[in-house]
């Protein structure tokens, strides 16, 4: 029997997760995924998220699921340290700490904060819902045919060398990060 649909937004965190939670929160048919507090799942959920950032591809017991997943966004408020996190940490191109609002800036963010009642649209005159599909295959086509400059390649070597042998403590980048860095400069 197949678990209850799920929308897509509606992504679970409660740690710790088993097997069968990741195929109620994570939906395989989702092209985007938000992953609150992704470092405190147990290994059988890593693994299984390693397979979708990987490969696509989502286990069910013997069925093997192909996953349209596009974008993973990753949260934590807490960094990995052991090393059987670190594999699943490399996964995430792009990471972005974020330092809590200072505490002299609490009423400026709570004045902006703007609370849209059920029912009501967040934006007037929109023309209907994005089609984010059909907008990443047409950047990604874009990006795929553009060459990457010489000189861009260089300086991505460079900055590789660099975190390698200039940084305290050095930072490693894979042959595999080092591929997606260039194609996201490409997008």
């Amino acid at each position: 029997a197949s678990p209850p649909a799920i929308p897509h937004t509606q992504l679970l965190s409660t740690p710790p997760l088993t097997h069968t939670t990741a195929l109620l929160v994570f939906q395989p048919t989702a092209k985007v995924a938000f992953l609150d507090e992704v470092f405190k799942a147990n290994s059988a959920i890593l693994n299984t998220l390693l397979g979708l950032l990987n490969e696509r591809v989502f286990d069910q017991g013997p069925t093997r699921i192909n996953v349209p997943l596009s974008t993973v966004v990753g949260a934590s408020n807490e960094l990995p340290e052991s090393e059987e996190l670190a594999a699943l940490y490399d996964r995430f191109l792009l990471r972005r700490s974020v330092e809590p609002v200072s505490d002299e800036s609490v009423l400026a963010l709570l004045a902006a904060t703007t609370v849209v009642p059920p029912g009501a649209s967040a934006s007037s005159g929109s023309s209907g819902p994005l089609d984010l599909e059909a907008v990443i295959e047409e950047v990604t086509a874009v990006a795929s045919s553009m060459p990457l400059s010489t000189d861009v390649a260089a300086l991505l070597g460079e900055v590789r060398s660099f975190l390698k042998e200039d940084v305290e403590p050095p930072i490693v980048v894979s042959d595999r990060r080092l591929v997606q860095a260039a194609k996201l400069l490409k997008c």
